[in-house]
């Protein structure tokens, strides 16, 4: 449709609207005579909008995505009816139900293909994660105020790419190139101006030349986890002798398990406390006492620069005040740690065996290492395997079974010579090299 703009001389403000209603109606007749050339290989039926969780106000809604033939847009909404999130998926199936949503995401019949969008309630963008056929590829935060925070390019779970941190008023402070979740190339910090202030540059995760670039934001899994001077019998003493000040609590009339969450700065201090576990208001008045005069950590390094890090605290509450929780300790750096059976090798020559590289990988080329977090008890036997940094839901899957399968090993041991619950992590490499 072409329009001449020289025809707007001869109209006149009584006629603007109606010719303006005229425009817009013949612009909605050509783009659905677009849309429906496009045939889509799925049916979408049932219900297009209902929560997908019984008993919660959150409801999602289903589209055609009407630019693919074999794409459809789930939205979710805020409880009072904001846009929450917009996600992109390739159907695999013939027919879409909304109300098997959570089966399809299960036995991926549906996959996240595109962006996946995240919105505050005012209706800004909070993240976009880009997805192609299931696998992460990109992630982007923005600040309130629209403009970019973070970019992260992936490889599944694992950094792989460009990486940027950008200052609220836009201003770029860090960027640099990862490979593989390590380091690769020039780094650069810069001050809020554009000034560049550090600059650094690494092959193969390790500083070749320049100075140790380390961002400045809270890390879940340090290098070196931040620690309470003096170990764990120092800080047992410091809550007795804090909970002690403020009398027995009474009211308890058997142990409680209290798991928190601590943010702790780059100087030790603590910057905030937050519960994993549900706590009663008496365990919260109790906690705010103890904790009013914060105990000073060693902080979490990285590269042996001191950085903000998320630790976690498991605590007992009892009718003397609060004190450790040493029973479900799991150690990450026992006096002697766990050994498989045969030592390194034989672990490696196990995985090398055992390992089923998943058709499906190979046909999508797909590879790199899964990061497979589990704990070895006191008998050695493996449990709690999860995923700590994954590639493809494919090799992830496959991970996941071959340290399930892990044989009995020889348990770590603290300073006593006992033997103690020990975190283990194993990288799997999966390479059609």
């Amino acid at each position: 449709m072409t329009i001449h703009i020289s025809t707007f001389r001869f109209f006149n403000k009584k006629n603007y609207s109606s010719i303006l209603i005229i425009l817009i109606f013949l612009e909605l007749l050509t783009f659905n005579g677009f849309t429906q050339d496009i045939k889509h290989s799925f049916t979408i039926v049932g219900k297009t909008r209902k929560a997908l969780v019984v008993g919660l106000p959150q409801e999602s809604e289903v589209s055609y995505d009407l630019a693919s033939p074999d794409h459809l847009y789930v939205e979710t909404f805020y409880p009072e009816g904001s846009l929450r999130a917009r996600d992109r998926y390739m159907c695999l199936e013939k027919k879409f139900d909304l109300s098997q949503m959570i089966n399809y995401l299960f036995n991926k019949k549906i996959v996240l293909d595109g962006d996946q969008v995240g919105f505050r309630k005012d209706g800004t963008i909070e993240k976009k994660s880009t997805y192609k056929a299931g696998m992460l590829i990109q992630d982007i935060t923005h600040y309130s105020n629209g403009k970019e925070q973070l970019l992260v390019s992936r490889f599944g779970k694992t950094i792989d790419g460009e990486y940027k941190i950008w200052y609220e008023n836009g201003q770029l402070y860090f960027s640099g190139n990862y490979k593989e979740d390590l380091k690769d190339g020039e780094f650069r910090s810069f001050d809020p101006n554009g000034n560049l202030t550090r600059q650094g540059v690494y092959r193969d995760g390790k500083l070749i030349s320049g100075e140790a670039m380390v961002p400045d934001i809270l890390y879940d899994n340090p290098e070196e986890k931040a620690s309470y001077d003096g170990g764990d019998d120092t800080f047992n003493e410091y809550l007795k002798t804090r909970s002690a000040k403020f009398g027995k609590p009474v009211d308890i009339t058997e142990p409680k398990r209290i798991d928190l969450r601590l943010s702790i700065d780059k100087t030790g201090k603590i910057a905030q406390i937050e519960p994993i576990s549900e706590l009663s208001p008496l365990s919260i008045e109790l906690l705010n006492k103890v904790f009013e005069e914060p105990p000073l950590f060693n902080p979490a390094r990285v590269e042996n620069i001191p950085v903000a890090s998320i630790s976690n605290l498991y605590l007992i509450l009892s009718n003397q005040g609060f004190s450790l929780n040493t029973e479900d300790k799991v150690f990450t750096k026992p006096a002697k740690m766990p050994e498989f059976p045969g030592g390194q090798e034989a672990l490696r020559k196990y995985f090398e065996e055992n390992l089923k590289y998943p058709r499906e990988a190979q046909i999508e080329k797909i590879q790199g290492k899964v990061f497979v977090m589990f704990i070895i008890d006191e008998e050695g036997k493996v449990s709690n395997p999860k995923i700590i940094k994954g590639v493809h839901y494919h090799l992830d899957a496959e991970a996941m079974r071959l340290v399930k399968n892990l044989p009995t090993w020889n348990p770590g041991q603290n300073e006593e010579g006992n033997p103690v619950k020990v975190s283990f992590t194993v990288p799997i490499n999966f390479s059609l090299r």
